[in-house]
Formats: structure tokens, C-alpha cells, sequence
């Protein structure tokens, strides 16, 4: 399998669907498409066409991980949910659009996450990246009121970054030292 068409009545690429697929280098997703679930292209690592459409509004976790030929992703405005880790091990991403960095959300306890820049390339080590120690959210330790950090891992070759939203939280890109331009277009 080399490329893959999506039919127009599917809504849901499910978990795993076409994880490990290496020889895919094209998918076609149809607007009717509204979620990618997790580790739905994992391990894909032939994927180097790749156009979500505006109508997506939720991208989970480690959707897109290890598609290492991937070297320009673009996330629509319409996401308004992505996972840790979505683009980690894209270990040839050059540049990346997102809709926001650092979005702010509620968790289960009532506490605030904040998902800084390294969230979306996950904290599992890949070759051809570097590590970024960033804030994930707002919970401190208990013992110390220090706040928690995690070392996420950035591909080396990213280089830009281009911000479509009108929300960058404090700290989103600490520690990405690579990156040489973040263009924002606040389209909203």
C-alpha cells in the first residue's frame, strides 16, 4: 500500500488504523473526517503527503508518531484537542503550522494543564532530536510547591514554526534553541 483514499462517509480513523504501514507515503483524509484517534498512522514512517482538513477537531496521542519522512505538517484552526506526543519521532519535520501553543484546559481535578511547544513531539527520546525541559501544566509538588516540569524531545530539523491562533502561554517555547523563525498570522 502506497496510498490511501479515505472514503467521504468515514468520520473516525480509528486507533492503530493504519499504524506500522511503513510503505504509505499518501493519504487522502476527507472533510468528513472529524477525529484521528490515537496511534492512527504510528510508525508510518514512508507518510510524506499528508493534509488534514479543516475539519478535523481532535488529533490523539501519538497520531502521526514516527512518520519520519513527514518535513511540513499543518494542523488546521478547527483542532481544538491534540495529543501528547502527535508528531513525535517526525524526526524530519522542517516546518510546522498549529493553531495555538500552550492552550490552556481543565483536568479531571479541577487543576489548569498548561501543553507547552514540546507536548506535541511527546517525551519518548528518537534519534535526530534534542530534549527541551518545559512546563507541562500548572500542578506544583507538594513537598516543595516547585512546579512540574517534563523533558520533551524536539526534531533537530524543525526550523520553523508558524502560529495561526491568538494563544502562545508562557513558557511554550523554552528551550527549543533550533528553531530560527516562529511566524504568527492571528487569523481570529
Amino acid at each position: 500500500i502506497t496510498k490511501i483514499t479515505i472514503p467521504d462517509s468515514l468520520m473516525t480513523i480509528s486507533e492503530y488504523a493504519f499504524a506500522d504501514c511503513i510503505g504509505i507515503t499518501s493519504v487522502s483524509i476527507p472533510d468528513s473526517v472529524k477525529t484521528i484517534e490515537k496511534y492512527a498512522f504510528y510508525g508510518c514512517s514512508g507518510l510524506n503527503d499528508l493534509n488534514i482538513p479543516d475539519t478535523v477537531t481532535t488529533i490523539g496521542e501519538y497520531a502521526f508518531w514516527g512518520c519520519s519522512s513527514i518535513k511540513n505538517a499543518v494542523v488546521p484552526d478547527s483542532v481544538t484537542s491534540v495529543g501528547q506526543g502527535m508528531f513525535g519521532g517526525c524526526s524530519n519535520l522542517e516546518c510546522i503550522t498549529l493553531p495555538y501553543i500552550g492552550e490552556i484546559v481543565p483536568n479531571n481535578v479541577g487543576d489548569l494543564w498548561q501543553y507547552p511547544f514540546g507536548y506535541i513531539f511527546g517525551d519518548v527520546y528518537y534519534s535526530n532530536c534534542y530534549t527541551v525541559k518545559q512546563r507541562p501544566y500548572e500542578v506544583k509538588y507538594p513537598s516543595s510547591n516547585d512546579y512540574y516540569y517534563c523533558n520533551y524531545c524536539i526534531p533537530y530539523t524543525l526550523k520553523t514554526v508558524i502560529v495561526t491562533g491568538t494563544t502562545i502561554q508562557q513558557e511554550a517555547f523554552k528551550g527549543c534553541k533550533l528553531i530560527e523563525n516562529i511566524i504568527m498570522i492571528f487569523l481570529k
